[in-house]
């Protein structure tokens, strides 16, 4: 690769004002740098493919320039209801102007993408993707210890947030999708603002409202590890409770899903499921219609997410909104302008009917009010 040194002794420059160029100071008032040649040196840069140390530049900017925002996002699930505000954050930090660094992370390897960001000077984080702390309590089940391989993982899981703990001293990290209730020790306690939601408070409400308007026997996936407790009283039988991996491509899942729900179904009827992801949503849609069966009449489908496709399901998907793009625009003013915001932010989920799943009109009328109160609540609380 060529070098500074090699680009000025090519145009008849300085070593200084070629370095200066290309890194975008040239209308810095102490270097008097005319355009054209600003121009001339990167263009001569990039047909000699001149790639400029972007770890040295920042190390450069430290004494006193802005440091970059690390957008962070889970490899394994999360993405796709995540991409749009993803797609936001780097677009609003663009437009002003503030450099950006985008990394992915594996199960249990958050400290490893917060110690990159931490050695190219970042201070604020945007977290994208599911995140919940370890309890004995609150997470019992993911901290069973069951098989070897199960024990490695919760010791793997424990020691990545022990080492989050300490990066975070140092760092701030917005959590945009936070999955309430908090550790009964109060999680980590410094550099961390947690937006989310509580899954284990929402899903039994949803069945049961699901069940006593009349649109039950109900079904629903595994998702917060608790859906045993809703049997009897809100399922009718623990096989109504159906696994998913979350992993992979989640539309081609819920196709490989259907095969398990219609089986289940002939031995324990069923008229509604509950599918806490709308690419598995829509991959269950797709081959119930194709097997014959109608949806919502024969079986009503509900996801959760509201991604970005859900409205061009083979049946438009009723589904409930995450908030996940609230959080990020919230997590990106409060970056951008400096401001404050409150540490923890905890709002239900908003319901968005279509046609997978429909409501009788009281409860849905209801739903829409309740709705619109919270929103109003929400904005007066976080404010």
């Amino acid at each position: 690769m060529i070098t500074i040194k090699e680009i000025a002794d090519a145009l008849n420059f300085s070593t200084t004002t070629v370095s200066v160029c290309l890194s975008g100071r040239e209308n810095d008032p102490r270097y008097r740098i005319r355009a054209e040649n600003a121009e001339l040196i990167r263009s001569f840069a990039r047909k000699r493919g001149y790639v400029p140390d972007l770890s040295a530049r920042r190390l450069r900017r430290s004494g006193g320039g802005t440091p970059p925002v690390g957008i962070v996002f889970s490899h394994r699930s999360g993405f796709e209801k995540s991409f749009p505000a993803i797609r936001y954050a780097m677009d609003t930090l663009a437009a002003h102007g503030r450099e950006y660094v985008v990394l992915g992370y594996h199960l249990s390897h958050l400290a490893q993408a917060l110690g990159t960001l931490r050695g190219l000077r970042v201070e604020d984080v945007i977290l994208f993707g599911p995140y919940h702390e370890p309890c004995p309590v609150n997470s019992a089940s993911s901290m069973e210890r069951s098989t070897p391989k199960a024990s490695r993982m919760v010791d793997a899981w424990l020691t990545d947030h022990e080492n989050c703990r300490l990066l975070l001293k140092h760092m701030r990290m917005y959590v945009t999708d936070y999955t309430f209730p908090r550790p009964l020790d109060g999680g980590i306690q410094e550099g961390i603002l947690r937006m989310g939601a509580n899954a284990s408070e929402f899903v039994p409400k949803i069945l049961g409202k699901i069940k006593a308007c009349g649109l039950g026997p109900v079904a629903t996936v595994l998702w917060t590890s608790k859906e045993k407790e809703l049997v009897p009283e809100i399922l009718d039988s623990e096989e109504l409770i159906f696994h998913i991996a979350h992993d992979g491509n989640r539309y081609k899942e819920g196709r490989m899903l259907a095969d398990r729900v219609l089986k289940m179904r002939e031995k324990h009827y069923f008229r509604s499921i509950f599918i806490a992801n709308d690419g598995v949503a829509a991959g269950l849609i797709t081959e119930v219609c194709e097997r014959g069966l109608s949806v919502p009449d024969d079986i009503a489908v509900l996801g959760w997410g509201n991604d970005e496709p859900s409205e061009c399901c083979r049946v438009p998907l009723s589904t409930f909104n995450s908030h996940v793009q609230t959080y990020a625009e919230m997590a990106i003013e409060a970056i951008l302008q400096k401001k404050k915001i409150k540490n923890e932010i905890c709002r239900e989920f908003d319901y968005v009917e279509r046609k997978s799943f429909v409501f009788p009109a009281e409860v849905a009328k209801q739903m829409k009010s309740e709705t619109k109160a919270k929103s109003l609540e929400n904005a007066l609380r976080d404010s």
